[in-house]
């Protein structure tokens, strides 16, 4: 169509071009001319008039100007005498007239003027501006190219709307373009057909089609196919994204694709297209097919919501069931526990409870299978420890293990990260899945948890964890079959193992939930390996474990470790190196005691000694008994059993042995590593107890808040409450204490005063305003360093009921108990212990020494938990002097406030006056913002923390040779104090 439109035009532009050229049409320019011809003719009379007078030129020129004015097409107009001098000029006229020459042109035009007697008088000169079109350009069309261009697009538009209505209402069927015959074969298909042209106009319909659209076949003849309201799913899509347009344009086919159909009740189709192609290869149009998919949505549809349905039943069963299985489970106990039983009546019960527990197993397979079927089965992210997780989990299954006489344990290498972010109760579920499975499946031998990292990029790390055992094995036609519901590698099995057989189902779709995969590899009759992958988060920020934040553990030396299982041998070894202690291995009594007699017979007898207690005969009970005896272990020896059978924790209390558990969980290795490298807490090779600490008459087991952002002061406080027989929970912010507040109810909160984003002044009016609906009222008591006239009188009127200064000491802290818990009955008291916290800040001189009775008698005694606070001091203390000094060096005043503040709270826990004081006068430079002495305050402050670590050497040595605190490196720690280090 567009050729012949386009062959229409030009027959009308050459008509109208001959037209033109032989004097059909008028000539615009011809007539401009025409009319410069008359201007100039108009100046040559008026002179012609003058001369007749007998006036000079000159005198024509105020006519010449009139009529240059009323000529826009004039550019100036001279007139000349008979000497040819220019006698009258409207303006420019030599500059206009440089150009001219001796003939007439259209921009230079000239007249002259004769006398009566028919001699020259004067010559009249116009210059014009330029023609539009002159030259060539008169003859290819000059000023006709505006109507000629106006003809060419209106004669194409016009054409192209007549061919597309004749050629619409062409009858195909009539023109016999397509054979009546093909038409009634494509209308016998169930499938719609359509044949578009390149432009995706609808040349060809059967009647399937037509249906599916609702539009009878013919009438669908002309339109475009996208035109009509295709969508994916509910989503209306783009006409590039239909398959008949993709074919169009890239001339390849496109199947598989299923579009919506909007129009009617609705259809869902699925749709191939093929292109036409010429005997050029070009694409001509283009072939597409579709199926009508409605009636198997529909059935889908049904069967998803029947699916549903039987999830959420499933769910709300197994839900009722679990009610009453606790209350049969706990009340079992409860008579277990009684004692009025016989033997017959015991054991009926012992069947009854584990009966009960494996039935609420099964209940909880089938609750999480309801959850994934139902789509409900989603994470819950948040930092976790890993090997904390893996530990407890292990500890958890090890009397299974332990029962059947089998070794189980954990190798975590030391490029695992320590802290993850994910959900560490469905890891756990997947472990204890597979750990049980192998457990149950396995008679002999190990079950043994590997972990490795692999990919790791900026926060995130890819896990592989492995649990592998020495079991039956499953064969390899069946290693898929046992990850689908209700489903064991064996028929047989369900009856001789017992299951529900949906424990590795559930795991395999939590490892997809968090991005990973399970496998599974065995052989029968050597046992199974099952293998999963797992995506964690990485903290952004870097801290320790979280299972060994309460230990502060130093550089260790030798240890011996007498196992026999290769497996645990190097997992117990490779988690003493991590921990900075150099493991020795024995595989047996015999070795283990040339190890140890070679060592004391140096001279150098070693600190640790772990023994399992299963070694081959003579076992690991023998060999503890002559390390104790002999003395060839220096400090501790540790009994590792596979189960705490009263005879063996009888047997290591009666050696005067530590013992622990296998699996050995890394907290519970720590702590008696802390044991050996501190021989002060022992006698004869076991731990001593802490000195009892008494309280004082007053309220006890009150639920206590702690909202304190400083660590360290956390566990001041903390570790003071629960002594006492409180309940602690403990936030770092105002606003982790609200969450905790709508979570549950406390007796007591204790809050800081200085806090980030929420300070304790607006915490207590949030708390105030929340029981103010007709919630009972909470005491709230403050903790602070400014222990200053009027402080009281500031909390009080912010809502608070009294406060504590810093350092928290153990009389003031009763005493407010006391007062806060439990009304007193004398004021004077009341007012006497006000009185001492109004003054406490006056304190010894600044040059006093180490007060280490002081300090001792702040943790009652107990110097295990005077050693991790100082641990915590010493990492906390160092990070603020560090954020200090930089703070002063970009003279950011509220980071030097931030900082000072923090180290005055830790360090008047020591009753070190001079420290306190610096950072006090710190803490106020930074409040008014003159920085000015800050620098000369930060050295006085090092000095005095320098004092302050002198004194604690004895309870913790510092982290590391060459480390001070307060200095950024040893030399100017000797140079600034010297005396003290």
């Amino acid at each position: 169509m567009n050729r012949v439109c386009f062959g229409l035009v030009s027959l009308l532009l050459c008509v109208l071009f001959l037209a033109r050229n032989v004097g059909v049409l008028a000539d615009p320019d011809a007539a401009e001319l025409a009319r410069r011809q008359a201007v100039c003719e108009a100046v040559a009379v008026e002179c012609a008039v003058l001369s007749y007078r007998g006036e000079s030129p000159a005198a024509a020129e105020s006519f010449a100007r009139a009529v240059a004015r009323r000529s826009p097409e004039v550019l100036s107009i001279g007139i000349r005498n008979a000497d040819g001098r220019l006698v009258a000029d409207t303006g420019g006229h030599t500059q206009h007239w440089a150009d001219a020459t001796d003939t007439a042109t259209p921009t230079h035009l000239q007249a002259e003027v004769p006398k009566a007697d028919g001699s020259a008088w004067a010559r009249v000169e116009v210059a014009c501006r330029p023609l539009p079109f002159s030259g060539a350009w008169r003859y290819a069309g000059g000023s006709m190219l505006p109507l000629l261009a106006f003809c060419s697009v209106g004669w194409f538009a016009a054409t192209a709307v007549y061919l597309r209505t004749v050629l619409r209402k062409i009858d195909l069927a009539e023109a016999r373009v397509v054979p009546d015959r093909v038409k009634a074969t494509l209308n016998t298909l169930s499938e719609g057909v359509v044949v578009l042209d390149r432009h995706g106009v609808i040349a060809l319909a059967n009647d399937a089609f037509g249906r599916a659209v609702g539009v009878p076949a013919d009438d669908l003849r002309g339109r475009r196919a996208s035109d009509l309201p295709w969508s994916a799913g509910a989503v209306p899509i783009s006409e590039a994204e239909h398959p008949w347009v993709k074919v169009l344009r890239d001339a390849a086919p496109q199947t598989g694709h299923v579009l919506g159909l909007r129009a009617g009740e609705g259809k869902t189709l699925s749709v191939n297209s093929t292109p036409i192609l010429a005997d050029d290869g070009s694409c001509r149009g283009a072939l597409a097919t579709f199926d009508d998919l409605t009636p198997v949505e529909k059935a889908r549809a049904t069967a998803e919501a029947a699916n549903r349905a039987k999830s959420e039943f499933l769910a709300n069963v197994s839900h009722e069931i679990r009610t009453p299985m606790n209350a049969i489970m706990g009340m079992t106990e409860l008579v277990l526990e009684g004692g009025r039983l016989t033997g017959e009546q015991r054991e009926c019960l012992g069947i009854v409870g584990e009966s009960a527990t494996a039935l609420l197993g099964v209940i909880n397979d089938l609750l999480d299978l309801s959850k994934i079927e139902a789509g409900k089965f989603d994470l819950d992210p948040a930092d976790f420890d890993l090997r904390a997780v893996l530990d407890d989990t292990l500890q958890g299954l090890a009397l299974r293990a332990h029962t059947k006489g089998l070794e189980l344990g954990c190798d975590i290498p030391a490029d695992v990260p320590d802290v993850l972010v994910g959900d560490a109760g469905r890891l756990r579920q997947v472990v204890v899945n597979l750990v049980g499975n192998a457990i149950k499946f396995t008679h002999a031998g190990e079950v043994f948890v590997r972990v490795r990292v692999g990919e790791r990029s900026a926060g995130v790390a890819n896990l592989l964890v492995s649990v592998v055992d020495t079991g039956i094995g499953i064969p390899s036609d069946k290693l898929q079959a046992v990850f689908e519901p209700f489903t064991q590698a064996d028929g047989g099995t369900s009856r001789k193992y017992g299951g529900s057989g949906l424990g590795l189902t559930i795991s395999a779709h939590l490892v997809r939930l968090m991005g990973g995969e399970v496998w599974a590899e065995s052989t029968v009759g050597r046992g199974s390996a099952f293998h999963f992958t797992a995506r964690f988060g990485v903290p952004s920020h870097s801290h320790a474990s979280l299972s060994l934040s309460d230990f502060y553990l130093t550089e260790g030396g030798p240890v011996l470790v007498a196992e026999d299982n290769l497996t645990t041998q190097r997992a117990l070894a490779g988690m003493l190196e991590r921990l900075n202690f150099q493991p020795t291995t024995a595989d047996d009594t015999p070795s283990a005691l040339a190890a140890l007699e070679a060592a004391a017979a140096a001279g150098t007898p070693l600190p640790l000694l772990l023994v399992d207690a299963t070694l081959p005969e003579p076992d690991g009970f023998v060999l503890a008994e002559q390390a104790v005896a002999r003395r060839l272990a220096r400090s501790v020896v540790v009994l590792l059993s596979s189960a705490d059978l009263p005879r063996d924790v009888e047997r290591c209390r009666t050696l005067g042995v530590a013992h622990l558990r296998k699996p050995v969980r890394r907290v519970d290795l720590a702590r008696v590593l802390q044991l050996a490298v501190d021989p002060t807490q022992l006698t004869g090779g076991v731990p001593t107890p802490a000195p009892r600490v008494t309280p004082p008459a007053g309220p006890t087991g009150l639920r206590v808040l702690v909202v304190e952002d400083n660590r360290f002061n956390q566990l001041v406080t903390a570790r003071k409450l629960e002594r006492w027989g409180h309940s602690v929970t403990v936030t770092a912010d105002g606003r982790e204490a609200l969450t905790a507040l709508a979570d549950r109810s406390f007796d007591l909160m204790f809050t800081d005063l200085q806090m980030p984003d929420m300070s304790g002044f607006e915490l207590a009016a949030a708390v105030r305003r929340s029981e103010a609906g007709g919630r009972s009222r909470m005491p709230i008591v403050a903790l602070t360093a400014h222990a200053m006239s009027g402080t009281r009188e500031e909390c009080l009127n912010a809502g608070m009921d009294d406060y504590v200064s810093k350092p928290v000491r153990d009389d003031d802290l009763h005493a407010v108990l006391r007062r806060v818990a439990v009304p007193a009955e004398s004021g004077a008291e009341d007012t006497n212990a006000r009185h001492r916290q109004d003054t406490n800040d006056v304190r010894t001189p600044a040059d006093a020494t180490f007060d280490r009775t002081t300090v001792l008698e702040r943790v009652g005694g107990n110097r295990d938990v005077l050693r991790q606070l100082v641990g915590v001091f010493y990492q906390d203390c160092n990070t603020q002097m560090a954020a200090l000094r930089a703070a002063i060096g970009n003279g950011d005043a509220d980071g030097v406030r931030d900082a000072a503040h923090t180290v005055k709270g830790m360090v008047a826990f020591f009753s070190q006056p001079g420290a306190t004081e610096a950072a006090r006068a710190l803490e106020d430079i930074g409040t008014r913002g003159e920085l000015s002495g800050a620098a000369s305050r930060c050295a006085e402050l090092a000095r005095e923390l320098a004092r302050i670590e002198a004194g604690l050497a004895e309870f913790a040595p510092p982290p590391a040779d060459g480390w001070h605190l307060g200095f950024a490196d040893r030399s100017e720690a000797e140079t600034v104090c010297p005396a003290e280090l």
